[in-house]
């Protein structure tokens, strides 16, 4: 089973908001993933390997950030945090 994710201006929700299994992935932690999902293509593209040896350095590097599949959701994604409006 899959997680469930809502892009979100903010960690924070409505009381009457269904946030149970939900994560949100704010705007600044997109604005994050894209850039270190950018910064992990082109270090790829600028590393001149051959393609047989492109997937090891992949590998290697996504060892090293928080795209790695374990880190991605711990990163990225937050809790809601519910809030009574009104």
């Amino acid at each position: 089973m899959g997680i469930r994710v809502s892009v979100h201006p903010s960690v924070t929700a409505a009381k009457k908001s269904i946030t149970t299994n939900t994560k949100a992935l704010t705007l600044a932690k997109l604005n994050e993933l894209i850039s270190d999902t950018r910064q992990l293509v082109t270090a790829l593209c600028d590393s001149g390997f051959p393609d047989r040896e492109l997937a090891h350095y992949c590998e290697e590097l996504l060892g090293k950030s928080n795209l790695a599949p374990d880190r991605l959701v711990q990163h990225y994604l937050l809790d809601f945090q519910v809030q009574e409006f009104g």
